[in-house]
């Protein structure tokens, strides 16, 4: 089931068949968090109820569903490079297991990705079914034949080839955006000095920065 809106004193979340997604305005088209909530619903129903996944694949592969790819794969790259990123068995460990916190998003959607293009769909959906917390690198072993420490290496070299086919297709997704055009060359330097600080962003190690705020003027 899928709403849009609060259910029950509950937003932003899926809690089984029930994909409650929150929205800022009803303007006819999806958002991140349809997308993001449906997806773990779908995949939900697709196991067994005796699901015991690790958070990392749970988020990851609604991530996956949800964000934009390239982008994903960028700013997990900035975290390996600014050396804030974790190993999947530390992802999986009993801290972050059952925890649906930062790393297991950023982490596992990129993961999740690598997961379904090499091992394809039924693989992953068996390995988010059938793998237990007590026996999961046991399980992880058995149903993608190798073990998480190699899988760990195997997906940080992966993402690593994957940077600058990334980049391509963030420039050439920004390439097609509309032009913005500014009333006062006052307001249109600022904005250029926004995009230079961006670029240099880009051309680093450095992580994006998550967000930022403008001040609109209305006259």
């Amino acid at each position: 089931m899928w709403v849009r809106g609060p259910l029950f004193g509950q937003t932003g979340r899926a809690i089984g068949a029930w994909a409650i997604c929150d929205t800022r305005e009803d303007t006819g088209e999806l958002e991140f968090l349809d997308y993001h909530e449906v997806a773990h619903t779908v995949i939900t129903l697709l196991c067994s109820t005796e699901q015991e996944m690790p958070m990392l694949f749970a988020e990851g592969w609604a991530q996956s569903q949800s964000a934009d790819r390239p982008q994903m794969i960028l700013e997990l790259i900035g975290e390996r490079e600014s050396k804030t990123s974790l190993s999947l068995p530390e992802l999986t460990s009993d801290e972050y297991y059952g925890r649906s916190i930062a790393p297991v998003y950023s982490h596992g959607g990129p993961l999740v990705v690598y997961l379904l293009e090499r091992f394809g769909g039924q693989t992953f959906l068996q390995l988010y079914g059938e793998v237990r917390r007590n026996t999961f690198e046991e399980d992880v072993n058995r149903i993608l034949g190798i073990s998480v420490q190699k899988l760990d290496e195997y997906f940080w070299t992966w993402l690593v080839n994957q940077k600058e086919s990334a980049k391509k297709e963030v420039m050439a997704q920004e390439k097609y955006q509309p032009a913005i055009s500014f009333d006062r060359e006052e307001d249109k330097k600022l904005w250029n000095q926004v995009v230079k600080v961006a670029r240099e962003y880009e051309s680093t190690s450095l992580a994006r920065p998550k967000s930022a705020a403008f001040q609109l003027e209305v006259n």
